[in-house]
C-alpha cells in the first residue's frame, strides 16, 4: 500500500500541504501571542482568528493551480 501511495504522489502532496498549514498556524499563533502581551486577549478575538485562518485557507483551496494540485 505505501509503495501506491508513493507512485500517486500522495505522500509528497500530504507532506506540502502539512507544511503550509503548520506555517500558517504558526504565524497565526504568534501574531495572538505577541496581541496578548500588550492587551488583554478575549476568547472572541481567538475565535475570530482561527475562523478567519480557515477562511483564507478554504479560498486558497479554490485556486484552479492549488486544485489541479490536490487533484491530481
Amino acid at each position: 500500500m505505501l509503495k501506491a501511495l508513493k507512485s500517486s504522489g500522495l505522500i509528497h502532496k500530504v507532506g506540502v500541504i502539512t507544511l503550509v498549514l503548520s506555517a500558517g498556524h504558526l504565524l497565526e499563533d504568534m501574531i495572538l501571542v505577541m496581541v496578548g502581551r500588550y492587551t488583554t486577549i478575549e476568547i472572541w478575538m481567538i475565535l475570530l482568528g482561527t475562523i478567519g485562518f480557515s477562511f483564507i485557507v478554504g479560498l486558497i483551496s479554490r485556486v484552479p493551480r492549488v486544485k489541479r494540485f490536490l487533484g491530481g
